[in-house]
């Protein structure tokens, strides 16, 4: 008989494996760990891009932004803390106004968030100083369909009673 131990949200599962024959367990690859992730997320945005321009070519001041972040069923990820550096830079490097950035949550079929939930996914200062963190519904009758990804998803925009969102570059963290 196995223990197994597993991580699972913000808690863990042990249990056992009685009468397999084998058991096999898949490791991660070994990654180079991130010492400093401010220092990171400004050479990812400026010298460090792939494929693009750096982010301050791309984006003047006066245009509204949207960050996409995933919902708390990959919260493992902590895109609180890159949507917080990204919000920051936005922000105060290229003057962009906390009003003209709105956060979405990309829910797919999942649970809506509480209040409390988006304040955590988001940072609580992204939470306190940007236009709106919102959930996105998939489900909404007031969906926009924009066009197909090359595997084959529908695209379809946040809520009608988000205009500003549907010109805004979108940065997706999910």
């Amino acid at each position: 008989m196995e223990q197994v131990h597993l991580k699972y949200g913000t808690s863990a599962v042990d249990f056992e494996v009685d009468g397999a024959k084998s058991v096999k367990y898949l490791y991660e690859n070994k990654m180079r760990v991130i010492e400093d992730i401010k220092a990171e997320f400004l050479h990812c945005v400026t010298d460090g891009v792939i494929g693009t321009k750096p982010l301050k070519e791309l984006i003047a001041p006066t245009d509204p932004v949207t960050i996409v972040i995933s919902d708390m069923t990959r919260f493992w990820m902590r895109q609180d803390v890159i949507c917080e550096l990204l919000v920051k830079y936005l922000h105060d490097e290229m003057g962009v106004g906390y009003d003209q950035i709105a956060v979405v949550v990309a829910l797919g079929t999942h649970r809506k968030n509480t209040a409390e939930d988006r304040r955590k996914l988001a940072s609580e200062f992204v939470y306190d100083h940007v236009a709106s963190v919102t959930d996105h519904d998939c489900d909404a009758s007031d969906l926009v369909y924009i066009g197909t990804t090359s595997v084959g998803h529908f695209l379809r925009t946040v809520h009608t009673c988000y205009p500003f969102l549907f010109s805004a570059p979108a940065f997706a963290l999910v």
